[in-house]
């Protein structure tokens, strides 16, 4: 018997199939929307890394013409707007007095823009012990020390240091632990106090204005009195900074290195942190942020130069690797959780602290940390400018 369907059946299949297809219609914008919303973010950080891209090379740009006759400073026009990379940069030179400038690089690519700054100093020509200023001039300090710690030194856990220069703080040094400082001819020096906790001993002599704890720990001559802050020195790293930039090795953004490694001309420049994995270095790594190794490789630096800088942040070792090298935080702090042997020295502004069972063999800096050569062209200019900061 063959069945027909009634007006009202009819209405009803129509209904459903018209919301049938504005169900897919409203399904295919919404994918459609999302589609386009991925690829619009992933134009705007491609741009966004460009844009920081050439906005740095702007300010590598006006530096260079500026380095060696600071008058140019004087005049905007010497800076116009200019295409680079598919983009373009702006560079505002503002001067600070008479020997200071600050330069500001927009870079701009499609609809992103970044930022870079940086503060510049016109010293003289002529460098001594490559520093600006001549209280900080005195580079044997980098060969008088194991370990020199501006601010505290903290030993916890059970490792021992073995070495023969002397240790200093300039402020507190804090035993904890069962940890040991030993090694022949060894000084353990505090212009603050040494402070002995649990079964943490010292092999050797000891110098502080005052003691506390357990002192039966220590083994050596106790010597109580006056002990002068050492000064650490203030390295101008701008010599290996553009050494760097000459050898293509000036980096961006947080870095990861995670095997074997020699670095182009030595000296690799990072605006920003440093994490090494894996792999042996070869090499002089600087950077502006933080540096922290996890490989227990070997880690040399070739002409002399130091091994880790890190300009403004800490260093922190959580392996056992083999350095050779100086260690330095200039504005930081050191935490070494790690051990290992290191033939050089560890220098830093802040705090060193020691932590974990693994024991640490700190050799010697035979030397002052060698420099960079970067020779100036010719020139009868007096000028000799360097970059005193990254603000950003």
């Amino acid at each position: 018997m063959k069945r027909t369907r009634t007006p009202t059946q009819r209405g009803s299949v129509l209904v459903m199939t018209f919301i049938l297809i504005l169900t897919v219609g409203l399904v295919g914008s919404a994918l459609y929307a999302t589609s386009s919303q991925q690829i619009l973010s992933t134009i705007n950080t491609r741009d966004h890394l460009k844009a920081r891209v050439i906005a740095e090379s702007g300010i590598n740009e006006a530096y260079n013409r500026l380095k060696y006759d600071f008058s140019l400073a004087g005049e905007p026009t010497n800076f116009p707007p200019t295409a680079f990379g598919g983009g373009t940069y702006d560079v505002t030179v503002t001067l600070i007095g008479t020997n200071m400038a600050r330069l500001d690089s927009i870079g701009t690519c499609g609809r992103s823009t970044a930022r870079v700054t940086v503060d510049l100093i016109n010293l003289e020509k002529t460098r001594v012990n490559w520093l600006p200023d001549d209280r900080l001039g005195n580079m044997s300090v980098f060969t008088n020390y194991s370990i020199l710690a501006g601010g505290a030194i903290g030993w916890a856990g059970g490792g021992e240091m073995r070495g023969g220069k002397p240790v200093h703080a300039n402020n507190l040094l804090e035993m904890t632990g069962g940890g040991e400082l030993r090694g022949t001819g060894l000084v353990v020096r505090s212009s603050q106090q040494i402070s002995m906790k649990g079964s943490a001993k010292i092999l050797g002599k000891t110098e502080a204005p005052s003691y506390s704890g357990k002192t039966g720990n220590i083994t050596g001559p106790r010597v109580t009195g006056p002990v002068p802050i050492v000064t650490v020195p203030q390295i101008d790293l701008t010599p290996f900074y553009e050494w760097a930039l000459v050898n293509g090795q000036v980096r961006s953004g947080s870095i990861l290195v995670n095997s074997d490694t020699t670095i182009p001309g030595g000296v690799l420049w990072v605006n920003g942190n440093v994490r090494i994995s894996n792999g042996s270095i070869n090499g002089c790594i600087v950077a502006t942020g933080d540096i922290e190794i996890s490989t227990s490789r070997t880690m040399q630096s070739p002409n002399g130069y130091p091994l880790l800088i890190s300009r403004d942040g800490n260093i922190k070792i959580t392996s056992t690797p083999t350095m050779t090298g100086l260690v330095y935080a200039r504005g930081g702090n050191v935490d070494w959780q790690g051990g290992g042997v290191l033939y050089g020295a560890i220098v830093l502004a802040g705090r060193f602290n020691k932590a974990g069972g693994s024991d640490l063999i700190v050799g010697e800096l035979a030397a002052p940390p060698a420099v960079p050569e970067t020779n100036p062209p010719d020139t009868n200019s007096t000028d000799y400018v360097i970059i005193s900061a990254w603000q950003n």
